[in-house]
């Protein structure tokens, strides 16, 4: 049980430490100092810093996982509820999902590392394109596809104003015909756009 105690320990301190810092800016020093264990048993447990980022983001991922995929899998969701809690969720997550796409653009880290960051980067808007890949092809399925690339638009700006504006057009767009965008899974799944 200590052992456990003391990895996750390690593993957050390390998260903490990267999404401050960042990866090349954090020292094993630093991790140890912030978990308050010593690098002997950070080194025992690990071995590097690289195999601490994989298991970080091991942990990141099925975090990520198990939160939109809360939100996407409900029946009873509507459109609406999803792009608003996926955002909220992102918005939470902002600064760890920056730090995940910084990890893509580091050289010296294994392609093993870079695959996990990218899934992870592509995870981010899983709310919303989970939805997505539940509809049929047609008017609600590209409304989310679009709504996807707001979501990625604002990872990288971190603008909530233009999000919010985007979103607002996307929904004036695609759903006010439609009960004003509230509409639930069963129902989308049956739409199609029309002329």
């Amino acid at each position: 049980m200590a052992q456990k105690n003391s990895k996750l320990k390690i593993l957050h301190a390390a998260l903490q430490e990267f999404e401050l810092n960042g990866y090349a800016g954090t020292s094993c020093d630093d991790i140890a100092g912030r978990a308050g264990v010593s690098k002997t048993l950070l080194f025992k447990y690990y071995g590097t810093k690289e195999n601490i980022l994989q298991e970080c983001l091991g942990i990141v991922f099925r975090e990520f996982d198990e939160a939109f995929g809360e939100i996407a899998g409900r029946e009873d969701t509507d459109l609406h509820e999803v792009v608003e809690e996926s955002f909220e969720l992102l918005k939470k997550q902002r600064s760890r999902v920056c730090f995940i796409v910084g990890m893509l653009v580091i050289p010296s880290l294994s392609a093993y590392c870079k695959d996990i960051c990218s899934d992870l980067v592509n995870s981010t808007t899983e709310g919303v394109s989970r939805f997505a890949d539940q509809v049929e092809e047609g008017y609600f399925r590209e409304f989310l596809m679009l709504m996807h690339s707001v979501f990625g638009a604002y990872i990288i700006s971190g603008d909530e104003a233009t999000f919010h504006h985007s979103k607002d057009e996307l929904y004036q767009k695609y759903l006010l015909e439609y009960d004003g965008g509230r509409m639930s899974m069963p129902e989308a799944k049956n739409k199609t756009r029309t002329a």
